[in-house]
């Protein structure tokens, strides 16, 4: 799917559920004052399931709580380092200790990875891959859609091949997944608060049966 085209459908689709988010935070008090991380446990995979039409989304609880747990560990001096538009987290630089945290609390299901959320040799491997990629964005005036919206525009969609072939046999692939989005918030002992959202997106790939011998 072109990215232009999803642009559309995500931003079409953003006043129409924006309010459908809701949210529940877990306050804790740590060595640099007080910290709250927000969890959006309800329209998350409406979101998503609006902003891209490649991948089934829906709820997961545990990448939720998971998520959480992660971000509640993050200090200030960390989360004032988000950038200000939606990247990519991987293992360098000023996002790798969120990369780590994460890293840390999700069990290994998830398959946490620093490559895009694109799948190669499908028909190959003959079996259910899962591929969990991380974002996060400082805070801002944006709105967890919003948030979510660029989220999808930036899954490489492209890569999400409907069919794959082995030996002339033509095979059917879908896509399942779940995504987590978090605000962090922190305030340091000098009493400047900072904000920053993390979304982690799950995806797995599935190769179903064969569809067909010839295109």
């Amino acid at each position: 799917m072109k990215l232009n085209k999803m642009l559309a459908l995500a931003l079409s689709g953003v006043m129409a559920v924006s309010m459908l988010a809701g949210c529940s935070g877990a306050p804790s008090n740590g060595e640099e004052g007080d910290k709250e991380q927000t969890v959006v446990t309800a329209g998350t995979a409406t979101m998503m399931n609006n902003f891209q039409n490649r991948v089934k989304f829906d709820a997961d609880a545990d990448l939720d709580a998971y998520v959480a747990a992660a971000v509640k560990t993050l200090k200030s001096d960390v989360i004032k380092e988000a950038p200000a538009s939606v990247t990519q987290i991987d293992a360098t630089g000023d996002s790798k200790d969120v990369y780590v945290a994460v890293r840390d609390k999700l069990p290994g299901s998830y398959s946490l990875t620093k490559e895009e959320t694109g799948f190669d040799d499908a028909c190959i491997k003959k079996a259910d891959t899962t591929k969990t990629v991380l974002y996060w964005v400082k805070a801002g005036n944006l709105t967890e859609a919003q948030v979510l919206t660029l989220v999808a525009a930036d899954m490489e969609m492209a890569n999400y091949d409907e069919m794959c072939t082995e030996n002339g046999k033509y095979y059917d692939i879908t896509y399942n997944g779940a995504a987590s989005i978090v605000k962090a918030t922190a305030t340091s002992e000098a009493g400047d608060t900072y904000n920053a959202y993390v979304v982690a997106v799950s995806v797995t790939q599935s190769v179903g049966g064969q569809v067909n011998n010839k295109i």
